[in-house]
């Protein structure tokens, strides 16, 4: 049986946290232009941020096991273990019955609450490190594959870290994966098992986000410490410039808009950079999120790249977006304290099967406008 033991491994690790929603310092400098709701309608009702002082916990667990195929560790009985699987809402938060249905259907077959436990199995003696699952879309990894790295620091820096990677086999080889892991010096202690194995010791630490309900100041933490390494021995190619990043060479369906070239060609006649992030190194776009004056685009996973920004960042990040804001991006603007804008200037246009939003329609004259109006 799995020894759920909670380690206080630093400070304030073990507070227990209450269920009320959006509590915690907001950045002060997130503005929002022309919605219909009032702004504070969008942070007060969604999410939880915790106070600066707060960590996540900490759990020592023994006699566990990973089995491959599964987003989760599982007790020597096959009971799946509390916050080890991809994602998962959090048991302190009050949730209707229908999300919480809806949330778990959705990890049923990759995450059930019991498996079988195979016959056949190796054991690993070492103490180890749980480093989650691996996600290969540029978002998910920066938001939710690094959202254990947190505590790395905490423990010896040769501890392996263990993952699951069933959906991604070439995880650590992907071109915004490798880096990261290799600025954090980890990439050589990560590894994923391809038989099952039962982990005598290891270190579970919390996500430091969890889906749309929660985040932890410390989520940015390793973010900045992947910076600090990417950034340190070169200099900065964006510094003082304008940045557009545009999805306008992204296949069709990834929320393109057929307004947005001639956007671009009134902001490239005021100076801005059209910036096309997925042909760029990870180490770039992280240098545009620390030394750009301006950085603005439509609402998309490049944005997630703000977590690499430092605290010396002063630049301006301007989002295009439409009237229902995704908390995943409210979440990471309230624990930077970075200017951001949101301007209401588009409109769904196309939806996928999956509910995924296939085209937009953008005001790019409200758009321009809104823009050079912020900077100036």
């Amino acid at each position: 049986m799995a020894l759920l033991t909670t380690s206080c491994v630093i400070g304030a690790g073990c507070l227990t946290l209450a269920s009320k929603h959006h509590r915690g310092s907001m950045n002060p400098n997130l503005n929002f232009i022309d919605f219909d709701r009032a702004p504070k309608s969008h942070l007060n009702n969604g999410y939880v941020v915790e106070p600066t002082e707060i960590i996540p916990s900490i759990r020592i667990l023994e006699d566990v096991f990973i089995i491959p195929g599964y987003d989760a560790l599982y007790t020597v009985a096959g009971d799946r273990i509390y916050g080890t699987r991809r994602s998962f809402v959090p048991n302190d938060l009050q949730f209707a019955v229908r999300t919480l249905e809806k949330f778990n259907a959705s990890y049923a077959a990759h995450a059930p609450e019991h498996v079988d436990i195979p016959k056949n199995y190796d054991i690993r003696e070492d103490t180890t490190y749980y480093g989650g699952i691996a996600w290969t879309h540029y978002g998910h990894f920066i938001m939710d594959g690094m959202s254990r790295f947190w505590a790395l620091d905490l423990f010896p820096s040769d501890m392996p870290i263990i993952y699951t990677d069933y959906r991604a086999p070439n995880y650590i080889k992907q071109p915004y994966i490798g880096p990261v892991l290799r600025s954090l010096n980890i990439a050589e202690r990560m590894f994923s098992p391809n038989t099952p194995v039962l982990l005598k010791k290891v270190i579970v630490p919390t996500a430091s986000i969890q889906n749309v309900h929660r985040i932890f100041n410390v989520h940015s933490k390793s973010h900045v410490q992947a910076a600090q390494a990417m950034l340190a021995d070169n200099s900065p190619k964006f510094k003082g410039r304008k940045v557009y990043l545009s999805r306008s060479r992204l296949a069709p369906g990834l929320r393109h808009s057929e307004q947005e070239a001639l956007l671009e060609q009134k902001l490239s006649a005021k100076g801005f950079s059209i910036v096309y992030p997925e042909t760029l190194s990870l180490q770039k776009q992280v240098d545009i999120f620390n030394h750009a004056d301006v950085i603005a685009g439509t609402c998309g996973s490049a944005f997630h790249t703000s977590l690499f920004t430092q605290n010396h960042f002063t630049g301006k990040i301007i989002i295009l977006s439409w009237e229902k804001i995704n908390f995943r991006y409210l979440m990471v603007n309230s624990i930077k304290k970075y200017s951001i804008t949101y301007i209401n200037s588009c409109k769904i246009e196309g939806v996928h099967e999956n509910s995924r939003i296939s085209s937009l329609n953008i005001d790019y004259n409200k758009s321009y406008e809104m823009i050079m109006q912020t900077i100036t």
